[in-house]
């Protein structure tokens, strides 16, 4: 395996395959039509294998599983390079915010919930994008 993050290895693959690399000026309707397309069909794949074998503790065909997880994240990351904005970046951000719910309730289904004083990413989101001048 190599350093790239995978946001840079999703990248690499547009470069390789002349795909779409959004500069965060404009996202043309078609390169956006075909980032929500293919998350969608993504998701539908691994909504396709969400069966859990109580037997084994697992899903049923714990590859396919697994193997749709990272088909959605790959596209994912996909739509922040048609969107041309960095995807490390905020995926730190969000991780940072995350990170900050100590003294959240955490709730019965096992989700931690935000704390009152919790300060969510999207200021941090919009400051990028204005100081990068994309998209907004």
């Amino acid at each position: 395996m190599n350093e790239l993050t995978p946001y840079q290895k999703v990248k690499q693959f547009h470069k390789k395959f002349n795909l779409f690399i959004g500069d965060g000026k404009k996202l043309p309707k078609k390169e956006f039509d075909l980032g929500i397309r293919l998350i969608m069909e993504e998701f539908l794949e691994l909504n396709e294998q969400i069966i859990y074998d109580h037997s084994k503790g697992l899903p049923s065909d714990n590859v396919e599983f697994i193997d749709a997880i990272i088909d959605l994240i790959f596209v994912l990351y996909g739509m922040l390079v048609r969107l041309g904005v960095d995807g490390d970046y905020l995926f730190d951000v969000i991780w940072e915010a995350n990170m900050n719910k100590e003294g959240g309730v955490m709730r019965e289904d096992g989700k931690l919930l935000k704390p009152k004083n919790w300060t969510p990413p999207q200021e941090k989101i919009r400051e990028y994008l204005i100081k990068k001048g994309v998209l907004l």
